[in-house]
């Protein structure tokens, strides 16, 4: 039993000079970890033009999709398609035909988003000096939805 304790004991024993050698190891592994990194990019702000571009992206494929997917299938619904290549198109324009559910879904969203974050001028009315006077000024115009 003494032949472990020593062991143990030789294991946890670290000279001065080891251990703070360890320490300024630590330290400039600390130190040197953000310049290393991956620098985060500053997040766009999310403005309404931003919502309302990607809407309008949105839209344009999903036009695109349901295009390419109900032409498929006319071509096909024909019937001089050779048997082969049927069912390679008929899932392939199937397929482009659903995809454009989501994208046009997201796009009414991106774009109610873009409906309720807006920059406005708003009018205010003063009283000064026994008038009112009417100024106006910049707002940020938020709309909440509180139908869910």
């Amino acid at each position: 039993m003494t032949l472990k304790a020593i062991k143990y004991a030789r294991l946890f024993s670290i000279n001065s000079s080891f251990s703070s050698k360890i320490f300024g190891l630590g330290l400039v592994l600390a130190l040197s970890l953000h310049s290393f990194s991956q620098e985060m990019a500053p997040k766009d702000s999310l403005t309404s033009d931003h919502y309302l571009k990607k809407s309008t992206s949105q839209k344009i494929a999903g036009f695109v999709f349901l295009g390419i997917g109900a032409t498929t299938l006319a071509v096909l619904s024909k019937g001089e398609t050779d048997f082969e290549a049927l069912p390679v198109l008929a899932i392939g324009g199937l397929t482009a035909t659903l995809i454009s559910v989501p994208l046009f879904i997201s796009s009414g969203k991106n774009k109610r988003k873009a409906a309720s974050l807006s920059v406005k001028k708003e009018n205010a009315f003063l009283l000064r000096n026994r008038s009112v006077t009417q100024i106006s000024f910049p707002a940020i115009s938020v709309k909440f939805n509180l139908d869910h």
